[in-house]
């Protein structure tokens, strides 16, 4: 769980976007998992936190574009779609993690999971029941990402034979309504864990640091604060805190 927690931080650090999708990524795997009676879901969990780790492989802008659905070229296009399978090679040598690595891989192939590697961990049938639920749950951000209402979304995913009706069917009943918050400009230094960034913070140059939509972990404002401290960034962040 540490060299989990480290190369997550490392994602959240190089591709703020990616980090995001992944955070959103993981909501869906465990809304999952707690309706479907399953072993050792922590592998589940975090082949879903770290199912953009290849994305740190890739140029932001080629990220980005990727993201929001804009065009890519298609040499761009290629380059993008082996994120997965570089998210697989970094995790190879990770001892435990190869399980991990290979559902992350499967997210954009074509068809039903097959071929999974040997582990202690899972038997085959869980892994490859990981996989799909990794796929499945990449491809519904996907279209909630263009703003495509969730009935709307799970209808499109029902039509695709290689995506898995027990897992999309899981996802009907998930809500995305958050709870009682307000809205407020605050100081880093006061801003809590939990609160919900609703603006990309940059540095003095423009450079994404932290993407809007990030929940702020221990981590996230460690680093928040130490930029601030360097008056790399300004103090104050528009945040939704509970209320």
């Amino acid at each position: 769980m540490g060299s989990i927690k480290i190369l997550s931080d490392i994602l959240s650090v190089v591709s703020p976007e990616a980090c995001d999708k992944s955070i959103r990524v993981a909501r869906c795997v465990s809304h999952v998992t707690s309706k479907v009676c399953l072993f050792h879901s922590w592998c589940f969990e975090a082949a879903a936190l770290l199912s953009q780790l290849g994305c740190i492989s890739l140029d932001q802008e080629v990220v980005r574009a990727a993201f929001t659905d804009t065009h890519l070229s298609a040499k761009n296009r290629t380059r993008f779609e082996a994120h997965p399978g570089a998210a697989r090679n970094i995790l190879a040598g990770v001892r435990r993690l190869e399980p991990v690595g290979w559902m992350i891989a499967q997210q954009l192939s074509v068809g039903v999971p097959q071929n999974p590697v040997q582990s202690t961990e899972l038997p085959a049938e869980a892994l490859v029941f990981g996989a799909k639920m990794i796929k499945v749950a990449v491809a519904f951000d996907n279209l909630r990402t263009r703003r495509i209402a969730t009935d709307e979304a799970l209808l499109r995913l029902r039509y695709r034979c290689d995506f898995d009706r027990q897992i999309i069917d899981s996802l009907a009943d998930m809500t995305f309504d958050q709870p009682k918050v307000e809205l407020r400009k605050v100081s880093i230094s006061t801003l809590p864990i939990g609160a919900i960034l609703q603006q990309d913070v940059r540095n003095r140059g423009g450079v994404l640091m932290v993407a809007k939509g990030q929940e702020v972990t221990s981590s996230l404002l460690d680093r928040l604060k130490h930029y601030s401290t360097k008056r790399l960034i300004d103090n104050d962040v528009l945040a939704l805190l509970s209320v």
